[in-house]
């Protein structure tokens, strides 16, 4: 019989936002027009308007093109 593995993953704080908050609300408070924001940072006008409204999520390569079109950094984890 295998042996079933067990992953601990960190828990997500209900307190903290998550990374797609932080993305939609940077992409909010940036005053761009969501086409402005999609052609600026290579996306896809629908996927953008689809990230915006809550109905899809993005991929981490596509995150990392909007949080670097809107100025964010990513920083090291503190473990």
């Amino acid at each position: 019989m295998a042996k079933k593995i067990v992953r601990k993953t960190p828990s997500v704080s209900r307190n903290k936002p998550t990374l797609a908050d932080q993305l939609r609300k940077a992409i909010k408070d940036s005053g761009l027009s969501m086409y402005a924001v999609a052609k600026g940072s290579g996306l896809s006008y629908p996927a953008t308007l689809r990230f915006i409204s809550g109905e899809r999520d993005l991929f981490l390569s596509s995150a990392t093109k909007l949080a670097h079109f809107l100025g964010m950094e990513f920083t090291e984890p503190k473990l």
